[in-house]
């Protein structure tokens, strides 16, 4: 297990941010939508207003930023609403570490913990093997729960 830090995100992480949703998704949207550049920025920008109060989290493995992760607890389930880590760092059971903490966190709370999935990303594959099933989907995307 490594200890991954979790700090609030705030506006000075707003570059990072970006630059880490680039990083991580820009092929599964290319795949599934094509990339738009501006429109990009644009939708990035009107969900990163808030970040003071946001659930999003900067990730933080010895002193470094290497992703972010945000849950909502909605009472009744717990949502993964996103979960991005840097290329570097990726395959290295980081994200199945942070995914079985939630899990976990489901499991102590008695509920189920849900998210959902591009159909392009191969994280899919990784949820699964944590236990997640796919419930229902649409044109884009899986919705899952475990």
């Amino acid at each position: 297990m490594k200890d991954i830090q979790r700090r609030q995100a705030t506006q000075a992480d707003y570059d990072f941010l970006h630059d880490l949703h680039q990083q991580t998704f820009r092929l599964y949207v290319e795949q599934t939508w094509g990339w738009d550049e501006q429109q990009q920025v644009e939708l990035f920008r009107q969900s990163h207003q808030n970040l003071d109060e946001s659930p999003f989290k900067i990730l933080c493995l010895e002193e470094k930023e290497i992703g972010c992760i945000a849950i909502e607890d909605k009472g009744d389930f717990l949502f993964l609403d996103y979960i991005a880590i840097l290329p570097d760092y990726q395959n290295r059971g980081l994200g199945t570490q942070l995914i079985g903490e939630l899990l976990e966190l489901g499991k102590s709370k008695g509920i189920p913990v849900r998210l959902n999935v591009l159909k392009a990303n191969p994280a899919r594959k990784l949820y699964e093997r944590l236990g997640f099933q796919i419930v229902g989907s649409d044109e884009y995307r899986y919705y899952m729960t475990a």
